[in-house]
């Protein structure tokens, strides 16, 4: 396990322990700390990671309906054409408010690619997912918790969790904690031209 996870689920302890401590101001140097060592942890890696794509044999993901945060239902398989991102994610989940930075730039630069869906798996309001994107100026959709979405992809052990859904609408693949930039750039690119955005953007 390494540095970053440990700190981020020693402080998500911490708050199950003392539910009245709340994600203050005062809590930013240690989200901070947490965001700093995720970096180091993927700069020691030689290679994002990179899943192993069965082709035929890779199931479809399944198609469920869900309300986005303006009341306008949506269907998973009306994304397909473009690499579909799910990710679970909470907002008293110290891991999840980590990578958001990670899942928003990637979001922004791959629009024409991927889309990104943020699954909240929290039972927040969609007052308090609106005040988050905003404060964190995210440009994905924060989709509000839900019995079509806690159940779409079956039981979410732990957030965050991703899944990953090529343009052909099959599920590639389950990826639990915490998801990089590279993470993702690697599922939606060639091998070659994904270890090669890496070492570009190491340097």
């Amino acid at each position: 396990m390494n540095k970053a996870t440990l700190l981020a689920a020693s402080y998500f302890a911490f708050q199950l322990a003392i539910p009245e401590y709340s994600f203050a101001e005062s809590n930013a140097s240690i989200l901070s700390e947490i965001a700093v060592s995720a970096q180091n942890d993927r700069a020691q890696q030689n290679t994002p990671q990179k899943p192993t794509i069965k082709n035929d044999q890779t199931p479809f993901a399944p198609d469920f309906s869900f309300m986005d945060m303006q009341g306008n239902k949506q269907d998973i398989n009306s994304y397909r054409g473009k690499w579909l991102i799910v990710n679970y994610w909470a907002i008293y989940c110290p891991p999840c408010r980590v990578e958001v930075t990670d899942l928003d730039m990637f979001a922004r630069d791959n629009k024409n690619r991927a889309v990104i869906l943020g699954m909240d798996a929290g039972g927040d309001s969609i007052e308090q997912l609106t005040k988050f994107k905003k404060e964190f100026k995210l440009s994905y959709s924060l989709i509000p918790a839900q019995e079509s979405t806690m159940l779409g992809f079956g039981i979410i052990d732990a957030i965050p969790t991703t899944f990953i859904i090529s343009p052909e609408g099959k599920l590639v693949d389950k990826h639990i904690g915490m998801i990089s930039y590279d993470d993702l750039y690697a599922y939606i690119t060639p091998v070659a031209d994904a270890k090669k955005h890496t070492q570009v953007s190491r340097k």
